[in-house]
């Protein structure tokens, strides 16, 4: 009976750092690749409009919205309501 309870608690053991190793290459390696996130997940380009000024008129990106002239404060932490 304790050899069973042994490689039982073995395996679950095994299972566990198995899980762990991939979330670390996940996050360790896919994070240094391009095209993916800080978090190892695939950046997803999309042609929706992100960036909204304190008028909630809408810009493709950050850059867009400084070309027409506004500044950070005025559209950095305003983003578009979906």
């Amino acid at each position: 009976m304790k050899k069973f309870i042994k490689i039982g608690l073995g395996t679950v053991i095994i299972i566990i750092l198995a899980i762990a190793a991939v979330g670390m290459y996940k996050f360790n390696y896919l994070a240094s690749q391009p095209g993916y996130d800080v978090d190892g997940n695939k950046i997803q380009l999309s042609a929706e409009y992100t960036v909204c000024d304190e008028n909630l008129n809408r810009y493709p990106n950050e850059q867009a919205a400084l070309d027409a002239g506004f500044d950070h404060s005025q559209f950095g932490a305003i983003y578009c309501p979906e």
